[in-house]
């Protein structure tokens, strides 16, 4: 993993370092073509004052004189062709077997032209003691495309080296301030999970005040919280057990408690099923008595009746006689 991680910040780091080189290797290298055709102008400038005076001497009585001198030194220059040119009535003398090209502007200086197909490069520079005068040099673009490319060559195989150093000091600076805080914590869990359980009690040692350092002690807070997660929810099983170990017992002593008010219950059954049968047995001699005395109340009333009746009769004996 880390050493994947490492791969990536090393190439994200060459990656970075290249792009930024390459940019400033193509500024480099348009600034050393620039530089190139300043300093070849520079020559133009120093060979159109030596040619000034001839010029302005022999032109236009010995026109074909000042013709060999620019052919001779367009030769010498390796140059295309060198003209003569008046602002009023354009090219006077000219070496250049054509001068239909058209020429725009380079960007360089003013006074640098580049074609359009960029193989020529026209520098044009008027003389001092006529400003409508002016000598224009055309010369080929080849030779600073070739002293670019070489150029660009060797900034590229200087960027390559400085890649190369700076990567691997980036690179060791990258280990030590980011990769070994993360083996450290990596190492530490990995330590923790080796002894057969975890800890969760025990910290991630933190040892820096950066991002990674914030990072660790999200971490550790993050344990301590589901540390305290776990206590809490054993605390509340340990809890639940003994209440459930609690009502397992209240529902023992309920059970065995019915259990006793099922014999009582049964008993106390069994003895009024028996009293019942007394009190039945009761009921029944009560009317029977209650029979008997209503007999014996009948008796007597018929005996009452029959006493009277028997008063009644001596008494009218008694009034007779």
């Amino acid at each position: 993993m880390f050493k994947s991680l490492l791969f990536k910040v090393i190439f994200s780091v060459a990656i970075s370092i290249f792009i930024i080189e390459l940019i400033i290797g193509l500024f480099s290298v348009s600034s050393r073509k620039k530089q190139l055709i300043l300093s070849k102008t520079e020559s133009f400038q120093l060979t159109t004052e030596a040619l000034e005076d001839d010029i302005l001497d022999f032109y236009p009585k010995e026109q074909e004189k000042i013709l060999i001198r620019l052919q001779h030194l367009s030769q010498n220059l390796g140059l295309t062709c060198i003209q003569l040119y008046s602002d009023t009535q354009k090219t006077l003398l000219s070496t250049c077997p054509t001068v239909d090209t058209k020429f725009y502007p380079s960007g360089f200086s003013d006074n640098i032209m580049i074609s359009k197909d960029e193989d020529l490069i026209r520098y044009k520079i008027n003389l001092k003691q006529n400003n409508s005068l002016s000598l224009i040099y055309d010369f080929p673009n080849a030779q600073f495309i070739k002293e670019t490319k070489k150029y660009a060559l060797n900034i590229v195989a200087l960027v390559g080296i400085i890649i190369a150093f700076v990567t691997l000091i980036m690179s060791f600076i990258l280990y030590l301030i980011i990769l070994k805080p993360i083996i450290s914590i990596k190492q530490q869990i990995a330590h923790s999970l080796d002894q057969g359980h975890i800890d969760l009690t025990t910290k991630i040692q933190n040892h820096s005040k950066d991002e990674l350092g914030e990072i660790t002690n999200f971490f550790n807070l993050y344990i301590e919280k589901v540390h305290s997660f776990i206590v809490h929810a054993i605390e509340t099983y340990r809890e639940l057990k003994e209440r459930i170990q609690s009502l397992h017992k209240l529902t023992n002593k309920i059970h065995e408690g019915s259990e006793k008010v099922l014999e009582s219950t049964k008993k106390i059954t069994g003895d009024a099923e028996s009293q019942n049968k007394e009190l039945g047995s009761i009921q029944q001699s009560i009317k029977n008595m209650e029979n008997e005395i209503s007999s014996l109340y009948e008796i007597a009333d018929d005996s009452g009746e029959h006493a009277k009746k028997t008063l009644q009769t001596i008494a009218i004996a008694q009034k007779q006689g």
